[in-house]
């Protein structure tokens, strides 16, 4: 079991960001992953995006219970997705870095200790690691294989999203200067995000062979990673070409080149899901 690492240093300060959906048989799991963490973050915040079950009250009533501070709920006025009650939380950010977290996931609890190491090794704005759909495999074990860290330049994301969002820690001055989440997207709003983000040479970015998550497969419904209609979710990861192809990130050749994978990715998944 890792020591505790205290973050003395507010260029490497953190939120933690934690949309609410349908998350009533999840959050409490999530949140104890967070509060185990062995570097603490800095703040926490959960986003009620108008869920109909109870999950505003049972995050305050953990927090009460465990006498957190630092630790905010906020109930959304409308339904936003995902990428709206991200936004909406980060504004309430002091810090200098956000990580994500979904509320049917769980971290590993030297996750920002370790992407916090990576992050001040190699100056990144944006790094992700593993995230693990087994069920098998508990947030206690001890991942053995060597670290290894691959940068991701623009070219290599658009052929494929090495983000995970649920590992994700992102400065919040890259995410300021690409403009956070597209307003109303509801699919594919993260990958939209991370592309902006890469496209800037002035950020570094980079993932982890590490396993730093774990995705509870029980309750798929809970922050609506993947809709169950693929095709829309297709859809909308060509949109995100689209959209930098007509604000001038990408070419023609680069736009067309991205699509044509992601379309041949979508005809494999239907395949084997056959």
């Amino acid at each position: 079991m890792s020591a505790l690492v205290e973050n003395m240093d507010e260029r490497y300060s953190v939120s933690v960001i934690v949309p609410a959906y349908r998350a009533e048989s999840t959050l409490i799991a999530a949140l104890e992953s967070v509060r185990a963490q062995s570097m603490k973050p800095d703040e926490v915040h959960i986003v009620d995006d108008q869920s109909p079950t109870n999950d505003s009250l049972l995050a305050m009533k953990y927090i009460r219970d465990n006498d957190l501070k630092d630790w905010y709920v906020h109930v959304l006025p409308k339904n936003m997705g995902a990428g709206g009650a991200r936004d909406f939380a980060i504004k309430a950010c002091k810090t200098s870095y956000i990580a994500f977290l979904d509320a049917d996931d769980i971290w590993y609890s030297t996750h920002l200790e370790q992407s916090f190491n990576a992050i001040r090794q190699f100056d990144l704005s944006l790094f992700g690691a593993g995230l693990c759909r087994r069920r098998s495999r508990k947030a206690s074990e001890t991942v053995k294989e060597d670290v290894a860290i691959r940068f991701i330049r623009l070219n290599s994301l658009l052929m494929k999203c090495y983000f995970l969002t649920s590992t994700v820690v992102l400065s919040r001055a890259s995410y300021i200067n690409a403009g956070g989440f597209l307003a109303g997207a509801r699919l594919s709003e993260d990958f939209s995000l991370w592309l902006r983000v890469a496209a800037n040479e002035r950020n570094r970015c980079a993932v982890s062979n590490q396993v730093h998550a774990i995705y509870s497969d029980e309750n798929i419904g809970s922050t609506q990673r993947l809709s169950g209609n693929h095709w829309a979710h297709e859809v909308a990861e060509i949109y995100n070409f689209k959209y930098l192809r007509e604000t001038g990130v990408i070419g023609y050749f680069q736009m067309n080149i991205a699509i044509v994978f992601s379309v041949v990715k979508y005809i494999r998944r239907l395949l084997i899901a056959n």
